[in-house]
């Protein structure tokens, strides 16, 4: 109930610096009174296709999670918003099907928990994500930690018959190449 958000800020290490984004017409910052229904309904609603380096290969790690298969979506669950601080506590689900609107029992080896906030100045959520640890069997033990992932999710300025998506946004790990759970950064958007 009085969850401080403590992971989250707006310092440079929670953006993207992909030139995937088009920031450079950037829409209108959200209305503080609609940024909650705004994100809930839209978010909600969306299952985002992902979209991996064509280098990628199941072989190597290019998700959160050790998985031997890619996930083919995400989906964003808010769970709580508070519009006057626009910010937002959410759980990113990764799954293998495009069908996400049917019932699947939670499950903590392929979903994050984040909390994220609304950067006016580059007009997108700068997200901030955790796993769950320890979750086998009992939850009695589970915590939350390894909080290296980052999401960013922005409303393109510009739509054009090619670029259709209402939403759009990158996932990426703040770790070195080198370090056990880096990934190499996944794009997505709303088909």
């Amino acid at each position: 109930m009085n969850y401080q958000y403590t992971l989250i800020s707006n310092s440079s290490e929670n953006r993207s610096t992909s030139d995937g984004s088009d920031n450079s017409n950037p829409t209108s910052s959200l209305n503080i009174k609609r940024f909650c229904s705004v994100l809930s309904r839209e978010v909600r609603n969306h299952a985002f296709d992902l979209k991996y380096s064509s280098c990628c290969s199941p072989a190597k790690n290019y998700t959160p999670f050790f998985a031997s298969d890619l996930a083919r979506v995400v989906s964003l669950k808010p769970i709580k918003c508070l519009k006057d601080a626009k910010r937002l506590r959410f759980l990113v689900e990764f799954v293998d099907s495009t069908n996400v609107w049917y019932r699947r029992p939670f499950d903590p080896n392929t979903t994050l928990i984040g909390e994220g906030s609304w950067d006016a100045e580059t007009n997108q959520l700068s997200c901030v994500a955790c796993r769950f640890l320890d979750a086998a069997g009992s939850w009695n033990n589970t915590r939350v930690g390894n909080c290296s992932t980052r999401i960013t999710l922005r409303f393109p300025a510009v739509w054009t018959i090619g670029k259709t998506s209402s939403m759009a946004g990158e996932i990426w790990s703040n770790k070195n190449v080198t370090e056990l759970g880096y990934f190499e950064k996944i794009m997505f958007e709303s088909p």
